[in-house]
């Protein structure tokens, strides 16, 4: 067996260790299981990275509560690998449900209830709901212009991403959407 097989088989034993223990709601064994995967989904390994981020997001749920900023973002990590296994749709229930919670919890204009409707305007663009993906995605560009200012990255990252929608858009009213 080379050193690299080896390594995967090592890998595989701890990461059905940290399993068992995130159903005990250990601190270590979540963070632990929230670096494994971060690192399955850096390595496109979505649906190992995602089985794993479900598990980290319920233990937190469990241990902290949903309201929680690790939970929310465990949340959050776990909708980006969902997206990545073809989960469309599922996607984006539970990103309207984060933007529903960072609104109520932070307000309209927080920066981490922004970054969730970005996410979630995204997976409206990936379900082909071209109009309710620039519509969220306006709003989106509004609110990150008035909070952040126009020069921010946030900002200039949901320009680029409105303009993207905006070209791509292909229905017939296309021409009645107003696209900046």
């Amino acid at each position: 067996m080379s050193e690299l097989e080896g390594d995967g088989a090592r890998q595989k034993q701890e990461l059905e260790r940290l399993k068992a223990e995130l159903a005990s709601d250990d601190p270590n064994a979540i963070a632990a299981a929230r670096a494994f995967a971060t690192t399955a989904h850096e390595l496109e390994q979505f649906d190992h990275a995602c089985a794993l981020r479900k598990r980290v997001w319920e233990a937190l749920e469990r241990s902290l509560g949903e309201e929680h900023p690790d939970t929310l973002a465990a949340m959050s990590a776990y909708g980006d690998s969902l997206y990545e296994t073809g989960e469309v749709e599922e996607t984006r229930a539970l990103e309207e449900h984060i933007v529903d919670l960072r609104t109520r919890l932070h307000g309209a204009e927080h920066p981490e209830t922004l970054a969730a409707m970005y996410g979630l305007g995204n997976t409206l663009y990936g379900l082909k709901d071209y109009e309710a993906a620039r519509t969220l995605q306006q709003a989106t560009l509004e609110l990150r212009t008035r909070v952040l200012g126009p020069e921010h990255p946030d900002t200039l990252c949901a320009a680029t991403t409105l303009s993207y929608t905006c070209l791509l858009y292909t229905s017939d009213a296309a021409d009645d959407l107003l696209c900046v």
